[in-house]
């Protein structure tokens, strides 16, 4: 009998072993899960930050569109309505024209060169010069010098 019950202490001894060593293993497993499910906690932490400062920008880039759309619908009105005074100006102005003899006089005088520069945006800097210089007729004691 006492054979056997050595033998069922060595049993009952390796089960201990083999359960220690199958709890440690599984305790290791464990703290192993653990510290992976707390990096990703972390790493989902930093995500839902970055989603959040992502969410923001576009709630403000959002809100500048409108701002911008609001812009261009008032910057759209302007010019209709800036279209629509000159295209009442220009008929007001050919009425008078037509009717008043005083206005066609003076809407058929030369615009002076220099003014005529200055409203033409392709006038070049040399244009430009040569209209800002007055005439030698223009000037009251302008003496013409023979050339050599």
């Amino acid at each position: 009998m006492r054979p056997l019950l050595i033998g069922c202490i060595i049993i009952l001894g390796a089960g201990v072993i083999t359960l220690g060593a199958r709890a440690y293993f599984q305790q290791q497993a464990l703290d192993g899960f653990w510290q992976k499910m707390t990096e990703q906690e972390k790493s989902i932490s930093k995500l839902e930050d970055a989603n959040g400062n992502q969410k923001a920008v576009i709630d403000e880039l959002a809100s500048q569109r409108e701002r911008d759309a609001d812009a261009v619908e008032q910057l759209l009105n302007s010019i209709s309505d800036l279209a629509r005074q000159d295209e009442t100006t220009r008929n007001r102005l050919h009425a008078l024209e037509v009717s008043n003899a005083q206005t066609r006089a003076y809407l058929d005088r030369l615009v002076d060169p220099a003014v005529s520069c200055m409203l033409d945006p392709a006038c070049d800097d040399d244009q430009r010069a040569a209209a800002d210089r007055p005439a030698a007729a223009d000037e009251p004691d302008a003496v013409v010098q023979p050339a050599d």
